[in-house]
Parts: C-alpha cells; structure tokens; sequence
C-alpha cells in the first residue's frame, strides 16, 4: 500500500478540498500506527490451519505407524548367532523390505546380498528367479533355484506363516512369518 503522511491528510480534510474516509495506513497499521490484529483475521486463519493440521498429524493409512512392526535383524545378536550369513555368505531374500532393514541394521556386515538397492542390478539368473518369486505371490516351491545355488555360509529368508517346505534346511522363526534357513548341518 501506498504510505501516506498525516500531516499532509489532515490539511487535505480540513481544507475540504479531499474527501477521505479514513487516515492512510500500511499494511497491518492500525490508524494509531499500532498492529491491527483484529479478531477475524486470527479466526480465518485459524481456521485454514486447522485442517491443515489435522490433515498433517492424521495416521491415515497407518503411514507415519506402519513401520512399527518392521524387522530389524542385528548380526551381533546372540539369539541369531549362527543363523546370519558368514563371512563371505549370501543372504537370499525376495523382500526388499527385509533387506533394506536387514543392510541398514548392518551396514558393514561380511556378507552380501542376493536382492540390492535395485532389482535391476541383480545378475540376470537371480533377476529372473527374483520375479518368479514375485509372480508366484512368494511360493516357497519359487525359491528352489536358490536353494541349489546356496553354500553352507549362505542364508535365505523366507516369508511365510508356518516353517518353510524345504527340507534340506534347518529353519529359525526371527520374527511372526519371517524364517531364516541354513543348510543342515553347515554350523
């Protein structure tokens, strides 16, 4: 807004020569050059914030919880002693959530990984198994190429509700539905 001066508004009023319904103000002045707050300026914005807030702290589609029951796996763990992959292993998984969480839990860990940052990366035997896997909505009879690859140091992670069908493995329920196998007797 354009900023007036007083004292030429008032000599403007008393000459009668300007009509002027009210003193020239800036922005947010009040007439005395204090702040203007008035109270509907305060409850319009109140209530444009308001939904935005509620619509910010809302856990619509569980989003900001979902990531609450995630498996964290520690290599350092006691409890898995043995049943993460040994130095130079390879850790078989067609989940990739279990394998973000699995590297970032153990960024430095001897092993490697079958699945990485980006499926396109893997070599393009383990690209195809990967998506036979995916195709077969996670079958554990899917898994099968990978089971004839693995070495005694190598591990698989399989997601499934009861102890995965393979027999030549020896299984650990880490988590409700996540089972890990060895070979038998590579311990």
């Amino acid at each position: 807004m354009a900023e007036c001066r007083t004292g030429e508004l008032k000599q403007k009023r008393e000459s009668g020569t300007h009509r002027v319904s009210g003193e020239c103000t800036g922005f947010g002045q009040a007439s005395d050059g204090g702040p203007n707050l008035s109270w509907r300026r305060v409850l319009v914005g109140g209530l444009l914030a308001l939904p935005l807030f509620l619509h910010s702290t809302n856990d619509l589609d569980r989003r900001y919880s979902a990531s609450l029951n995630d498996v964290f796996l520690d290599g350092t763990q006691p409890a898995l002693k043995g049943w993460m992959p040994e130095p130079s292993g390879v850790f078989y998984t067609a989940n990739m959530d279990f394998f973000y969480n699995t590297f970032y839990k153990n960024p430095q860990a001897a092993w490697r990984y079958v699945l990485g940052m980006e499926p396109a990366l893997m070599t393009d035997a383990d690209l195809r198994i990967f998506r036979r896997i995916q195709l077969s909505q996670y079958a554990v009879s899917a898994y099968e190429p990978w089971v004839e690859k693995m070495r005694p140091p190598d591990r698989i992670e399989v997601a499934c509700a009861s102890k995965p069908n393979l027999p030549q493995f020896e299984w650990t329920n880490v988590l409700a539905g996540i089972w890990i196998g060895r070979l038998a007797n590579s311990h």
